[in-house]
């Protein structure tokens, strides 16, 4: 019996949900989803053409990753987050600095600054 496409997408979809993050993952993950909101609806109220909001999801969803894939720290990935919206968004960059500074000062949020600056500067050279 062959299932339809729809079905084992369904399937695919809904197991992959149930397994959930990797354990080690879970707070990147977590500290992950403020930020995206945030972006959102900054460019939303800055009212960015869909490219150039796509373009500002992009680079710090990537800051993001990197800064988790090295840390799974939530202070990495507020620190990646922070450096990019702060270059994206330089208005809004004292009320991103007030979220992201419960990690301020630690290793990861160094480490997660790096990737930031890293993100910034490929945003800036393109």
């Amino acid at each position: 019996m062959q299932f339809p496409r729809r079905f084992v997408l369904a399937a695919v979809v809904a197991a992959t949900a149930i397994a959930g993050p990797v354990a080690g993952q879970a707070a990147a993950a977590t500290a992950v989803e403020p930020w995206i909101r945030y972006e959102l609806d900054t460019s939303a109220s800055h009212r960015l053409n869909p490219p150039r909001a796509a373009r500002a999801l992009a680079l710090v969803s990537r800051a993001m990753y990197d800064a988790a894939q090295a840390s799974h720290s939530g202070a990495a990935v507020d620190a990646a987050a922070a450096t990019v919206l702060s270059y994206r968004f330089p208005d809004e960059a004292a009320r991103i600095a007030a979220i992201a500074r419960p990690g301020a000062g630690s290793a990861d949020f160094a480490l997660g600054k790096r990737f930031g600056d890293a993100m910034v500067a490929r945003a800036g050279a393109t």
